[in-house]
């Protein structure tokens, strides 16, 4: 019964409505027929929306008390409106659409547009530079990284010992570009650390080398009489391979023993890791530095100034001398395994030369 009342009430607007729709042909003595027979299509789908709209009020005004029958009644009035629905998108009957208002897009004034445009342009041309200019720098960067440099600069390893200390301090003296290693990086030089698990002595000789141009090395690494003699004594080697893949080095320089300690040095046990060490450096570097345009410089003094021998036979040369041969060696004014007193000398003699070179 609810729905009864519910329903009639808005129904009876429509009974309103459909009343002034067909108000004006009704006065004209005009009927449903003569309505239908108009010839204007427009008239006859008129005439179609108002019958069924007519027929829907009535039916809802009129409900029967019965609620069966009530709701079959209310069935069949929304199955003849789906009906309309399909008329009306069929074009068959008239139907009131609501006009929906076109989407307005914002236009952009023409200058406003160019002022925008032209911004962007000059974004874009401001990034292009930058990219250029970034280009140019790495591209002269690789060049002059590739440029051998125009005097020689030197790398000395183990630059805080007896030999290494005079060597770096010779170097200077005469004008040369020097950097030095040392264990623990003291008196201004790069920690370099052959025993730490984790350094990679070739990679790190060649990274240095590299990164500073250096056109030759003095190693001056060594040690006697410890657990840790050939380890030590074998980065020497190690040294000469990372040396030699650093694009600009061509001289090297190291020092082992003359053939009469060595000897001496065979008979005792406690220095057989000590020469294995030894052993290992000279043979790597003369293969690595042994090839047309590169020379190696290997000074074997028996004993250093007024230091003790590593074993009997050796003969002491002073300090200065020994230094001297090689900062010789390592401008590659020397090149052979300098194993006598004479030789030696002789290599240390030509120091003047060398500092024409600065």
């Amino acid at each position: 019964m609810f729905l009864r009342v519910v329903l009639t009430a808005p129904l009876l607007l429509t009974v309103t409505g459909a009343f002034v729709s067909i108000k004006a042909p009704l006065s004209a003595k005009s009927n449903l027929y003569s309505a239908a027979n108009d010839d204007s299509s427009q008239s006859r789908r008129r005439f179609m929306s108002i019958a069924t709209s007519s027929v829907a009020v009535a039916s809802f005004v009129f409900l029967p008390a019965d609620d069966a029958a009530a709701d079959e009644i209310t069935r069949d009035i929304f199955r003849s409106k789906k009906v309309l629905e399909r008329r009306v998108a069929r074009g068959t009957a008239v139907a009131e659409i609501p006009k929906v208002a076109p989407k307005v897009v914002p236009k952009v004034a023409p200058k406003v547009a160019a002022k925008v445009d032209k911004k962007a342009e000059l974004e874009a041309i401001r990034k292009q530079e930058e990219e250029d200019e970034r280009l140019r720098l790495e591209a002269e960067a690789e060049a002059e990284a590739k440029k051998p440099p125009e005097k020689p600069r030197l790398l000395v390893l183990g630059g805080t010992g007896l030999i290494g200390k005079q060597v770096r301090k010779d170097l200077k003296n005469i004008g040369f570009f020097v950097i030095a290693t040392s264990r623990d990086g003291r008196d201004n030089t790069i920690a370099l650390d052959v025993l730490k698990p984790k350094v990679n002595v070739v990679d790190e000789v060649m990274k240095l080398a590299k990164e500073n141009k250096c056109t030759g090395v003095v190693s001056c690494i060594g040690v006697v009489g410890t657990e840790t003699d050939g380890k030590v004594n074998g980065a020497n080697g190690l040294a000469a391979i990372g040396a030699k893949k650093a694009p600009f080095v061509k001289n090297f320089v190291a020092f082992s023993i003359p053939p009469e300690v060595r000897k001496e040095v065979k008979k005792d046990s406690a220095l057989k890791a000590y020469l294995s060490g030894k052993d290992f450096s000279d043979e790597a570097i003369t293969k690595n530095f042994g090839d047309s345009g590169y020379s190696f410089t290997i000074i074997e003094p028996g004993a250093v100034g007024k230091n003790k021998p590593v074993a009997k036979g050796g003969k002491a040369i002073p300090l200065e001398t020994i230094s001297a041969a090689a900062v010789v060696g390592a401008l590659g004014l020397e090149g052979s395994v300098l194993d006598t007193v004479d030789k030696i000398k002789k290599a240390a003699s030509r120091l003047d030369e060398a500092r024409q070179l600065a």
